[in-house]
């Protein structure tokens, strides 16, 4: 099996085992609109997770037992645990603030797709000393709406770009 077809295949397995396919009767987007949509869920949980607003946040997770997010180390499975996280993270830290850097997208089909996001996380006390944050979602098209089926989320060492360089 080439890289691409295995790549395809696991593709197409996980977002089957998320639960929901397209709604019925919708019209099939083409790849620009379906990595556009993915763009749009990022760009908004980082508008939401800045604003530290878990229900904006959460609004835009699969509400399901399904849904699992990475982080650090760290797993979060089903979204009552994800939200259960984000409002002590929320919660616990000092107010920040967020440069949004370079955003990966890529079309799974019509309604799905990944993308890979890179924000410069400062606090507000300290803005000078920001770190790099790399998210990568999952997103499906279900009940109208985009949603994120699975998430992962990392820093990468201090002092380093996501791609491994020296930040200046």
């Amino acid at each position: 099996m080439t890289n691409t077809a295995a790549l395809l295949f696991t593709t197409v397995t996980l977002l089957a085992g998320c639960g929901r396919g397209a709604p019925a009767g919708a019209l099939p987007l083409s790849e620009a609109e379906s990595r556009d949509s993915v763009v749009a869920v990022m760009s908004r949980i980082r508008e939401a997770a800045i604003a530290k607003d878990v229900d904006a946040f959460m609004a835009l997770w699969e509400h399901s037992d399904s849904v699992v997010y990475s982080r650090h180390g760290h797993t979060f499975v089903g979204w009552e645990e994800i939200r259960a996280e984000h409002e002590r993270a929320f919660l616990a830290a000092e107010p920040w603030s967020a440069e949004a850097g370079a955003v990966y997208s890529r079309s799974l089909g019509p309604r799905a797709g990944v993308g890979t996001s890179f924000t410069k996380i400062s606090l507000l006390s300290s803005p000078d000393d920001g770190a790099w944050f790399i998210t990568t979602f999952a997103v499906q098209a279900s009940e109208g709406t985009w949603r994120i089926v699975q998430g992962h989320g990392s820093y990468p060492p201090s002092g380093l770009t996501p791609r491994g360089e020296p930040d200046r």
